[in-house]
């Protein structure tokens, strides 16, 4: 449920330049950034809807590389 957009698009862009300083392949970065901005909009305020990296990271595992995780990459 979409609760508040605010600085969605920064979200994303930071997880993204975070994926590429990691040397995760392209797509790895956009799904990573893809989901930190859906986990953000799900909460209200800007510092509070920002997801720690393990959340991004369990999340990324649990639904689309169980035997993948990013950070092994």
């Amino acid at each position: 449920e979409v609760k508040d957009s605010s600085f969605a698009s920064e979200i994303f862009a930071g997880s993204l330049v975070y994926g590429l300083t990691m040397n995760y392949d392209l797509e790895k970065c956009l799904t990573l950034a893809n989901i930190a901005l859906g986990l953000s909009i799900q909460k209200y305020g800007s510092r509070a809807s920002i997801p720690d990296l393990n959340s991004v990271l369990t999340y990324y595992t649990e639904k689309f590389a169980t035997n993948n995780n990013p950070s092994n990459n």
